[in-house]
């Protein structure tokens, strides 16, 4: 009989959604980068930039959805392996997530109003997050029924 745990259903969630959000991430990148790769120009805000400059003005958000993406797939892999070092990915994709809410925040001259509700929710998800991996009973025994773990996990 195997003696490994089962794995909570809302991990068992999360790992199929880290799946399917990665490949809409990786898919929007390169659909993203094929169509404007292709056009001569491209209009934004009623002004017109050629492919490179919009590259150069919007690297930070083709680099977010990468980052996303290889970071969801990897967390996704991970629970399909039941690797423990699955939850402080998890914990850096909130604190990531965070990090991204407010910065995208800035640029877009959000009002303070705006500013605070997006870090509440953002602290309220990243504490939900840390309490669900770390604190949860059921989810720390499954961490804790694992192969090769320790008492302390």
């Amino acid at each position: 009989m195997d003696d490994t745990p089962r794995m909570p259903g809302i991990l068992r969630l999360g790992m199929w959604l880290s799946f399917i959000l990665a490949g809409v991430c990786g898919l929007v990148l390169v659909l993203f980068m094929a169509v404007t790769a292709m056009a001569p120009s491209i209009p934004v805000n009623g002004r017109t930039m050629t492919p490179a400059e919009f590259y150069r003005e919007n690297w930070a958000l083709l680099g977010t959805l990468a980052l996303f993406a290889v970071t969801l797939g990897v967390i996704g892999a991970g629970l399909r392996r039941e690797r423990r070092w699955v939850r402080p990915w998890a914990l850096a994709l909130a604190v990531i997530n965070a990090i991204a809410g407010t910065v995208s925040l800035a640029g877009e001259g959000a009002s303070p109003a705006e500013h605070t509700w997006i870090q509440v929710v953002n602290l309220a998800l990243l504490v939900l997050t840390w309490w669900y991996l770390y604190r949860k009973p059921s989810v720390v025994a499954y961490y804790r029924g694992l192969p090769g773990a320790s008492r302390e996990s």
